[in-house]
């Protein structure tokens, strides 16, 4: 089973003989239209600590365990890095000598980033959701904070990925990049970033787009990234899936003439070379979805495919299919069931911290949580309410740490599917929602959730 959710529990970079520990936190992936201008002091009050709320789902990194020679050209500078940094609380870009990710609580509030000799490919990462969007648009205020003689080639460029792992090199957007973002003795020159990132960041629920500089020749400057807005245009994307079958007969004995078989978007009728053979296979009606029925010869003996696509895998897909010979004649309904979207919040009746403490991962009929290796582990899981689910908890230890697998069937593949779960150990727990249907035709609305990052640097 592939996981969704990319951890390290102890990864360790060490640096200048410098290790700082950060922060436990949780992150999400914001919903579009997202936008953050750094005004609210209280999103970043700890160095090294990124949290997320309604407004912060964006991450820096030092890139100090990124290869990077002063002057390296910015826009191929593709790997990622490991290093969690920012500086809180900052009031004086021109005294900061040291690189990296930098908040700096000045007259215009501002999130900034600077390289150096150890901070080599600093970049401010947005976690983004563009489910259901195309056009995805980023915007945002390059500004230079620096007042002094410093005259750094300091460049600015613009990358993405959408690996669900958050692993892997990024892809440089051209068009965005700036070759330099700022001019000696002044701070007031702003240049804007306004592009349209390729479509294949379209209908991504865990898109990365970071802001990235990188180790100047002399002596960097500190650049604001300030006014960001991301936003995207609404739009269908179709999937498949492989379709639950259900046969009506004219006659109870005419089936033998024909075998019915679903496979991912296709729904086959093989006459088995028997008796007239397939005169005729047509679309009844369907919903949520576009069928095809592929031209043949009448009479023919070869398996004969029709071709589907879901239109919105939020909710459910329904089509029904007519097979006929010359004397008996069949109807073929095939569904699927909706594809149920997360979404997990702290147990409001216990202390916060859930969030923290639980990875939670998702496939398709699965839910598996992992309490981390610390503390109490998992004392309880329950089903709160399911549905048209039934959802199957398997027996296991309190106290656990080791994952722990839940499996739900959806009952009736034409109607919405509801499950709450709740997960505690001694003093925490965590609610999580699984839902898709006539209520949850949006998944645009649905939170995700990306979990537990502790990095030592």
């Amino acid at each position: 089973m592939k996981r969704n959710i990319k951890r390290w529990k102890s990864t360790s970079i060490f640096t200048i003989a410098v290790i700082l520990v950060v922060a436990v936190v949780t992150f999400g992936h914001n919903l579009l239209p997202y936008s953050i201008n750094w005004s609210n002091s209280n999103l970043i009050t700890t160095d090294n600590t990124w949290s997320v709320s309604a407004e912060l789902g964006v991450r820096g990194y030092s890139g100090a365990d990124t290869p990077v020679t002063p002057g390296q050209d910015a826009r191929q500078t593709l790997t990622d890095s490991l290093a969690l940094n920012v500086k809180a609380n900052q009031t004086n870009p021109n005294t900061l000598v040291e690189g990296g990710v930098a908040e700096f609580e000045i007259a215009n509030p501002t999130i900034a980033i600077k390289g150096s000799d150890s901070a080599h490919a600093p970049y401010i990462n947005l976690l983004m959701d563009s489910r259901n969007l195309t056009n995805i648009r980023v915007r945002a205020n390059i500004r230079d904070l620096d007042s002094t003689a410093n005259n750094a080639v300091q460049q600015v460029a613009v990358q993405f990925r959408y690996t669900n792992d958050e692993t892997g090199p990024y892809t440089n957007v051209p068009s965005a990049y700036i070759a330099d973002a700022t001019d000696p003795g002044t701070a007031t020159r702003v240049t804007p970033i306004d592009v349209i990132l390729p479509n294949i960041t379209d209908n991504r629920i865990a898109l990365e787009i970071r802001i990235m500089t990188v180790n100047a020749v002399g002596n960097d400057e500190w650049i604001g990234v300030d006014d960001i807005m991301v936003t995207g245009s609404p739009a269908l994307f179709s999937t498949t899936c492989d379709p639950i079958l259900s046969v009506t007969q004219d006659i109870p004995t005419q089936r033998r003439f024909f075998q019915i078989a679903g496979a991912d978007g296709q729904i086959t009728v093989d006459p088995l070379n028997f008796g007239p053979g397939l005169q005729t296979f047509s679309l009844m009606n369907s919903t949520n979805g576009s069928v095809t029925t592929p031209p043949f010869t009448s009479g023919t003996y070869n398996p004969v495919s029709a071709t589907f696509v879901v239109n919105n895998s939020s909710m459910p897909f329904d089509a029904i299919l007519r097979a006929t010979n010359q004397f008996q004649g069949l109807s073929i309904r095939a569904q699927c069931a909706c594809i149920p979207t997360p979404t997990i919040s702290d147990d409001p009746n216990m202390f916060p911290g859930g969030l923290s403490v639980f990875d939670v991962d998702f496939d398709p009929g699965e839910v598996v949580i992992d309490h981390v290796d610390s503390g109490s582990g998992l004392q309880t899981l329950s089903v709160v309410n399911a549905t048209n689910a039934e959802v199957e908890i398997p027996v296991f230890e309190p106290g656990t740490v080791e994952e722990v697998v839940i499996n739900y069937t959806i009952t009736d593949p034409s109607q919405p599917v509801d499950i709450t779960l709740r997960a505690t150990d001694a003093f925490h727990g965590i609610i999580i929602r699984l839902g898709c249907g006539a209520n949850q035709n949006n998944p645009n609305k649905i939170q995700t959730k990306r979990q537990r990052f502790l990095l030592e640097k």
